[in-house]
């Protein structure tokens, strides 16, 4: 059920609290990621809150309140910690991808956020193309089951997740499968985590399969699983590039605040026709982002996605967020590289987004890809 506007306010209100008890002071020690220990107390407060099932079905335990309202949440969760926000987002697309797969009893044994909430997380591979796997895992039938053999890189939560979202090629037939896996399965392994460019509170590692059996009960979906997997995350790229926002928002007010109080040559540098330059991209990319994301998850919740519509929003702006980004950190001068101003936080943030579920050559190729089919249609 969608929310009024006075309803989704008090989500935000929710946010916001979230985001200052929880996340405001950890910041910079959970940017140390695999180095320091991972804020699972910041997850439990959040799945408590009900933050990661803001846009799911109320049968496994969301709210069921729209994609905007999660899209809203994560900007501002992101402002504070754009890890955090991007855990959230895993968990959020993870949980609808089962649902949107099946089998209703896969469902809710995986989807449906538990009393437990800190032990329910899933890994998920979260920086492929969702239209393009590949083959990095192979399932052959086993009986009633199946045999899982191969690799996934840089999976989404992958370190800390009691469970992963593995797609397979199915060597008999070809089709894509996808399985639900236990990370203590047999056979199952997983890396040391990785250290990432940005988002290092959201971990990623590697999955490796050697013969791992799988029930029929493991398989999500049919046929159509493929076509089903694809949707649903093209149906999350606008909560993605909320996340991308709130990086952007919290760049921009670090780097406003600076220029109104650093002085150079007994004036401010927010009066010098540069800095103002900088910071009006950066003002304007965030107004746009402001204008287009709430049409742009009306599109996803309505089917949108077969276009090329949320594949543009999503290269369009994080494109841009990831420019400007740069912006802010050359308004603060040397001291934006510095790690104690958290301005080039920001920036790698927005890089490493840019590269969620899909590179950006990957996502310029399939928007040309969807537009040349339509015209031979």
């Amino acid at each position: 059920m969608a929310l009024g506007e006075q309803d989704r306010q008090a989500v935000e209100q929710l946010a916001r609290r979230f985001a200052q008890d929880a996340l405001a002071a950890v910041e910079r020690e959970d940017d140390r990621y695999p180095f320091a220990p991972w804020n699972r107390a910041a997850w439990r407060t959040a799945a408590e809150l009900g933050l990661p099932g803001l846009a799911l079905p109320e049968s496994v335990g969301g709210s069921e309140q729209g994609l905007l309202t999660l899209a809203r949440a994560l900007e501002i969760v992101a402002r504070a910690e754009a890890g955090h926000a991007t855990v959230l987002l895993t968990q959020a697309l993870a949980r609808a991808t089962v649902v949107a797969l099946g089998p209703q009893s896969s469902a809710a044994r995986w989807a449906t956020l538990r009393s437990d909430a800190q032990e329910s997380l899933l890994a998920y591979p979260l920086y492929e193309d969702p239209e393009e796997l590949g083959d990095g895992v192979r399932a052959r039938r086993d009986g009633a089951g199946f045999v899982l053999d191969g690799q996934l890189q840089q999976l989404s939560c992958l370190p800390i997740a009691q469970a992963v979202l593995v797609p397979a090629l199915l060597v008999d037939s070809g089709e894509q499968a996808f399985f639900i896996l236990p990370t203590n399965t047999a056979g199952v392994s997983v890396s040391e985590p990785i250290v990432t460019l940005g988002l290092r509170a959201c971990p990623l590692a590697d999955l490796t399969l050697a013969n791992v059996r799988v029930e029929a009960a493991g398989r999500l979906g049919g046929a159509d699983a493929a076509a089903a997997y694809a949707r649903t995350a093209e149906s999350y790229r606008p909560a993605l590039v909320a996340v991308a926002l709130g990086v952007l928002s919290a760049s921009y007010d670090l780097a406003f605040a600076y220029a109104c109080e650093r002085k150079q040559s007994k004036r401010n540098i927010v009066l010098h026709h540069m800095v103002q330059e900088m910071l009006a991209g950066m003002a304007s990319t965030l107004d746009l982002g402001a204008l287009t994301l709430e049409r742009a998850c009306q599109l996803a919740e309505q089917g949108g996605g077969s276009g090329t519509e949320l594949l543009s929003f999503q290269e369009v702006l994080c494109t841009l967020i990831t420019r400007v980004s740069t912006d802010g950190v050359q308004v603060l001068g040397g001291n934006g590289y510095m790690h104690d101003y958290g301005q080039e936080k920001h920036m790698r943030d927005a890089k490493q987004l840019q590269t969620v579920l899909g590179s950006p050559t990957t996502r310029r190729l399939r928007i040309l890809e969807r537009r040349l089919a339509r015209a031979q249609a």
